[in-house]
């Protein structure tokens, strides 16, 4: 199997604690039907490897929309086993009465004794509450930190962290805020699920093209910069904005709520609602230019985005703000530090993508394509996994290329 680019490691992590395990668990606290997280990519990987063998854990969505009811499994060959438990005591305080944490964790043992195993490994997620249950099962665990520490409770981080076998990190700041609390951590990047954006997929259910389209993927919500999305609708009228994905306005301040809501009053502005993960190919095959409007906070600062490597691996232009985790992808992503920026990006993105209309791909696009495939979920699990298994000698989880200019 082929390794993923070296990446810059700005904080070296020390060599887990090496393990025997014969299954690995993960904790997630996102349901498993609805928009697709880190742990069910991992846990779809690990089923795709074949060994060790896992268990996915997941509570049941809180609102089930229609259209996630009605969702159809993933198309892959091999599919994690799951257990959905009624809740788990991860997101809400008022859970962690004891008879809930009893209860979740004689599930979750029960579960991992049915699928035979005798010494797991738990794969944690995030730090809001389910130190108790990770208490109370007593197994080995990974915590694995996906976003900034603020989105969690930063003691319980720091209490899973330090009995950890060992920590991943989504980002470089967020690894290197470990570092500054005394705790190695590896980066481990996110990644993309490949089988599902390189075969051909369908067109969506749309009217022919009549314009350049820009699109987003994603949840819209409180993360998302809707004064940049404005500009790019008002700045550029002879484009569509596309966005795509479901809308929680919940935690949207007021300035954002009216934002958003001028947003929806552009006429060159289109909203698609929902769509799985194995779907998105299809939507984002018919853009020109492909965007990551994300606030220029601490959060985004410590975000490694899912959607960044699906457009890559379909070789579109990505036009984004710049972070850490990017800076390392510079060389085939268009980074802004303004406004400003990102609508000139977006420009340079569109002739690009234009001059390559009915023509063979492009070496830019391929040269995407080649890195979101280096990032595929199976290859980032794999060597994940090598860090912690005891045979062969320690790993540094590599990341990805230095930062190049365009």
């Amino acid at each position: 199997m082929a390794l993923m680019p070296p990446l810059v490691d700005p904080a070296p992590a020390p060599a887990p604690r090496r393990l025997a395990f014969d299954g690995v668990v993960f904790l997630s606290p996102f349901p498993w039907r609805g928009c697709w997280q880190t742990p069910h990519y991992l846990a779809q990987a690990l089923a795709e490897l074949g060994s060790p063998p896992g268990l996915l854990i997941t509570p049941r969505p809180r609102v089930q929309p229609g259209a996630w009811r009605a969702l159809e499994p993933p198309p892959a060959a091999h599919q994690p086993n799951r257990l959905t438990l009624w809740t788990l005591p991860n997101w809400d305080h008022r859970t962690l009465r004891r008879w809930s944490v009893e209860w979740a964790a004689r599930q979750v043992n029960a579960a991992a004794r049915r699928h035979g195993f005798r010494q797991p490994l738990l794969w944690v997620f995030y730090a809001k509450g389910c130190s108790r249950l990770v208490r109370r099962l007593g197994w080995p665990y990974v915590y694995h930190c996906l976003d900034h520490f603020e989105f969690g409770d930063p003691a319980e981080q720091r209490e899973l962290a330090h009995g950890a076998v060992a920590v991943f990190a989504a980002s470089p700041l967020l690894q290197r805020e470990f570092a500054a609390g005394g705790i190695g951590a590896h980066w481990l990047p996110n990644g993309v699920a490949m089988p599902w954006f390189s075969s051909p997929s369908p067109p969506p259910p749309r009217s022919a093209r009549t314009r350049p389209r820009i699109g987003f993927a994603g949840t819209v919500n409180r993360h998302l910069d809707y004064a940049l999305l404005l500009a790019i609708a008002r700045q550029l009228p002879a484009c569509e904005l596309v966005l795509l994905g479901p809308a929680f306005t919940a935690g949207m301040s007021r300035p954002q709520s009216r934002l958003w809501r001028d947003l929806r009053r552009q006429g060159n502005v289109h909203r698609i609602g929902f769509r799985p993960a194995w779907r998105l190919a299809g939507y984002i095959r018919e853009w020109d230019v492909a965007v990551i409007p994300n606030l220029t906070n601490r959060w985004s600062q410590c975000a490694n985005p899912l959607k960044l490597w699906q457009y890559l691996a379909l070789g579109k232009p990505v036009v984004a703000m710049s972070t850490p985790s990017l800076a390392h992808h510079s060389d085939v992503c268009y980074l802004a530090g303004s406004t400003e920026e990102f609508v000139a990006h977006i420009q340079t993105a569109l002739a690009e993508s234009q001059s390559a209309t009915g023509r063979l791909i492009g070496a830019l696009a391929q040269r995407r394509i080649a890195r979101a495939d280096a990032f595929a979920w199976p290859r980032i699990l794999a060597q994940a996994l090598a860090c912690l298994q005891p045979t062969g000698s320690p790993t540094r989880l590599p990341p990805g290329p230095e930062p190049a200019a365009h």
